[in-house]
């Protein structure tokens, strides 16, 4: 539904959906999602996007609309349009590899002929980098603020706190075929970091982290097959023993061990802004 003033909504005994931001006529007080608002004379601001539920004189807040609205943590649309739009492998599984393969063009019936800005190319960058890593942006934001404030390149840090994380660590190390994999195996627990069993795929490794499979059959028998399919490269930064199912934190990478390609500068200028 579009976004209604908030007398017609009242006016129709309807659902409005109030934009983020937007100051709406109509409110007199509100202390909070879920509570009750008993009269419609002064304004109020909304800040975040909600909806707004009506009866016979109340209306309120459906505060489990609001959170089912922000979305989850991980893309979950379709992949293969992504790596089409980007005109980047962001996505490795099969399915997502053979749609830019077979139509490396942009998704959508019109083909683009505008060249594109340099705005554009490094919002496009910052895409690649979040859908690649997984991150929301308010996480890509949190790790650019930390790398502002580090002495050394902001861009080159920011690509190595991405490749720092755990769910990429067990990804390139080999346990796994894609990010999505290693992510999904660290949230079930199927992982443990110097013995102690984890679920948090943004943990940041250091030299010295050992990685490995649960000590469970039916999980040694699953990555045991991924890792013999899983087509891995070796690391100068990270160990592996595919037979003990064990990667080793050798070193912190550096830039050279990134291995996503972007123009981090132009990223990092937009951010800045």
């Amino acid at each position: 539904m579009g976004t209604l003033s908030l007398q017609a909504a009242i006016a129709g005994k309807s659902s409005a959906r109030v934009v983020f931001g937007r100051e709406i006529s109509g409110f007199s007080w509100l202390s909070g999602l879920g509570n009750r608002v008993k009269s419609v004379d002064d304004s109020h601001e909304i800040c975040d996007s909600t909806r707004l539920k009506f009866s016979d004189d109340f209306f309120w807040i459906d505060a489990g609309q609001n959170r089912r609205e922000q979305g989850m943590g991980r893309y979950t649309g379709p992949k293969g349009r992504v790596n089409r739009r980007l005109g980047a492998m962001v996505f490795e599984n099969a399915g997502a590899i053979r749609a830019l393969e077979k139509r490396p063009k942009p998704p959508g019936m019109a083909e683009r002929r505008r060249k594109m800005s340099v705005y554009g190319m490094a919002l496009a960058d910052k895409q690649k980098i979040k859908y690649y890593y997984g991150l929301r942006e308010a996480q890509l934001r949190r790790y650019f603020d930390e790398a502002r404030r580090r002495k050394g390149n902001t861009g080159e840090l920011l690509l190595i706190m991405c490749e720092r994380r755990l769910d990429n660590v067990v990804r390139r190390a080999g346990f796994t075929k894609t990010r999505l994999q290693a992510r999904q195996g660290i949230v079930h627990r199927h992982f443990q970091l110097n013995g102690k069993t984890v679920d948090k795929p943004s943990i940041f490794v250091k030299p010295g982290d050992v990685i490995t499979v649960r000590n469970r059959p039916n999980l040694k028998k699953i990555y045991g097959e991924l890792v013999d399919s899983s087509g891995r490269q070796s690391l100068d930064w990270v160990s592996f023993d595919g037979r003990e199912l064990e990667a080793r934190v050798q070193s912190y990478p550096i830039a050279a061990d990134v291995s996503l390609q972007v123009e981090i500068g132009q990223v990092v200028a937009m951010m800045a802004r």
